[in-house]
């Protein structure tokens, strides 16, 4: 299953929770509100950006899955992606790009060869490189967050996390 549809069997289950429902669904999609040529103009800045995460943006504007919060539309009620790139782009150059954040505020970052890294928040001046999380958006997301990597980021009390237990049963991790 690729990463637009775990995300879609995510935000399907969690809009049809029924009472008695096991799992509690860690996501949160917002509206989609992309204006005309909103997303091709980042694209043209960014041509090295990679494709899948266009296409993740056209479907889930600003969405939240698990622990990252995806940068959204200027129009949305997310963290508007534009804001974040002109924030962040003294410290990062045309070198890497924001496209969200955790729920402490360090950023998740694609560098030019499309690999996700995540850059702590405490390392104001960027002194170090960021980590690099995985090679690629696909992997990012349908390991990192909605797979068998989840647990790296949140194994506080895994073996009571319902959205870790949805992982499992439907074959993810």
């Amino acid at each position: 299953m690729n990463l637009l549809d775990k995300v879609r069997v995510l935000i399907e289950r969690s809009k049809n929770k029924q009472p008695g429902d096991p799992y509690f669904y860690d996501v949160n999609p917002k509206e989609i509100t992309w204006s005309p040529q909103e997303l091709e103009v980042i694209y043209s800045k960014y041509a090295w950006l990679p494709k899948e995460y266009i296409e993740f943006l056209k479907e889930f504007d600003g969405i939240s899955i698990a622990f990252c919060r995806f940068y959204g539309s200027k129009k949305g009620i997310a963290i508007i992606l534009d804001e974040q790139v002109n924030l962040h782009k003294s410290l990062l150059k045309d070198d890497y790009f924001p496209f969200a954040s955790d729920a402490d505020g360090s950023i998740f970052l694609f560098d030019k060869q499309g690999r996700v890294c995540w850059w702590d928040i405490e390392d104001y001046d960027f002194e170090h490189k960021p980590k690099i999380l995985a090679e690629t958006f696909e992997e990012f997301v349908s390991e990192c967050l909605l797979g068998g990597r989840y647990i790296e980021f949140d194994s506080i009390n895994i073996e009571n996390n319902t959205f870790y237990k949805f992982l499992k049963d439907h074959g993810w991790t």
